[in-house]
């Protein structure tokens, strides 16, 4: 793996950032123009600790992530570069 990503895929890291989400849109809703949630492209090594990571899970945890973004920013719009999926 090269970089970093959140374990979206980890339901309890899903939880955690989603709360982080409503927690910024609590604050900064209408006040920015709009929140870039991170690029749906990775590369992961799946014999290095990414337990529970499968192709489908990972693709319904970021419409998931999107969804409540969405909930959480009614006035600020919400970005997502889409490309690449794992398995694709």
């Amino acid at each position: 793996m090269t970089g970093w990503v959140a374990a979206q895929w980890n339901p309890a890291v899903r939880a955690r950032f989603q709360a982080l989400l409503a927690a910024l849109a609590e604050r900064f809703d209408g006040r920015l123009f709009a929140v870039n949630l991170p690029e749906t492209s990775v590369d992961l090594d799946t014999r290095k600790g990414n337990a529970g990571f499968t192709c489908d899970v990972y693709s319904e945890a970021e419409k998931d992530t999107l969804g409540a973004a969405r909930r959480a920013f009614q006035r600020t719009r919400v970005v997502q570069y889409v490309s690449f999926l794992p398995c694709e």
